[in-house]
């Protein structure tokens, strides 16, 4: 049962970045929260269809929250919060 949730979870994430790869002046109209949601979702669904067939030491629930979860939300704040000053008209890199 856990291989096949897995499996779908990659199924979706697969699906999901397609449609973000191939919608992308969709995706680029949207707010960047939603935009960063979307790619969270990505890299969460990602890592739970990994997951299962990672050693038993990754598999551990503080190893894999430590190596895996925290750099991807890590990553998805930091897109998140480097994008949204530039698009509020004062600060930002542009």
């Amino acid at each position: 049962m856990t291989r096949l949730v897995s499996a779908l979870s990659l199924l979706l994430a697969a699906l999901l970045l397609y449609w973000l790869d191939a919608n992308a002046i969709v995706v680029g109209r949207l707010a960047i929260p939603a935009r960063a949601l979307l790619s969270a979702s990505v890299a969460i669904l990602g890592l739970i269809g990994v997951r299962p067939w990672l050693s038993p030491f990754l598999r551990s629930p503080v190893v894999f929250t430590g190596f895996f979860c925290h750099p991807a939300a890590f990553l998805c704040r930091a897109l998140l919060f480097s994008l949204a000053p530039s698009t509020r008209g004062g600060g930002g890199s542009r």
